[in-house]
């Protein structure tokens, strides 16, 4: 079966890590998994770990590869609710969030260029910005209006990933306790915990 790493991971340029972080690191990437569930109304996780598998990252999600060829404005405000997931859980239980999070904004960044500059499917209009003259256009030379729907998309992305994270917490305080034990879970066992938690 066809598989691809859709969450980047947690990165670190050390592989050392305490017990300390490795908690983190387990409910960033549990946080990642629940809202994936959550917003996709189908388990398509094969594997969430926090093993150090000498490559740098210090967890991700593994997800059955899809692809959307003509993504709704639904498909890409879920898709950034879930690479918000792993901030909003550091910051549902830690108060704060990590510099652990940046592969996560750059992905939830070009997600929502897509949504604001290419696709024409916030407020700030219709005019499609990917270039400009012959060289790629810059993030920072957008409009003012562009710039702001894509923040927007991202705060509502967090905050839509974290009402999510509230609402399920017992669920998702049983997940990170099952991948301290194991290490990697497969998506079968984050289904059937999910699945468990929402007939309680």
């Amino acid at each position: 079966e066809s598989v691809e790493v859709v969450i980047a991971g947690y990165q670190k340029k050390t592989q050392i890590l305490s017990e300390d972080e490795k908690k983190v690191v387990a409910y960033h990437e549990v946080g990642h998994a629940l809202v994936s569930l959550a917003t996709r109304g189908r388990c398509d996780i094969v594997t969430i770990t926090i093993e150090q598998e000498g490559t740098g990252t210090l967890g991700y999600v593994q997800h059955e590869r899809r692809a959307t060829a003509l993504p709704t404005p639904q498909d890409i405000e879920n898709e950034v609710a879930v690479l918000m997931g792993g901030m909003a859980a550091e910051r549902m239980v830690f108060g704060a969030f990590s510099a652990g999070n940046s592969s996560d904004l750059k992905q939830a960044t070009r997600q929502a260029r897509a949504y604001a500059a290419t696709y024409g499917m916030s407020d700030a209009g219709f005019v499609q910005f990917p270039y400009a003259g012959t060289t790629a256009c810059k993030t920072e030379d957008l409009p003012p209006a562009v710039l702001g729907a894509m923040n927007a998309l991202l705060d509502e992305g967090l905050a839509s990933a974290s009402a999510i994270l509230e609402e399920h917490r017992a669920v998702f305080d049983t997940m990170v306790e099952k991948l301290l034990g194991a290490g990697t879970l497969k998506g079968a066992d984050m289904d059937a915990l999910w699945k468990e938690g929402a007939a309680r």
